[in-house]
């Protein structure tokens, strides 16, 4: 039990690093001037959430 409670504590952690990393890309690039549909493309973040980092 210990054992499946660290390993989806693993992931989970992995995961929040992984969409940090996402918006933190995005709004480089927004602060580069690339249009939204190209850095939701890059960054996998849907067109909306990566709007609401303006």
């Amino acid at each position: 039990m210990i054992e499946w409670a660290t390993e989806k504590g693993i992931a989970n952690g992995i995961a929040v690093g992984e969409q940090k990393k996402a918006i933190e890309i995005a709004k480089n690039r927004l602060n580069m001037g690339i249009q939204v549909p190209d850095i939701a493309k890059a960054s996998e973040l849907s067109e909306a959430e990566t709007e609401s980092l303006k």
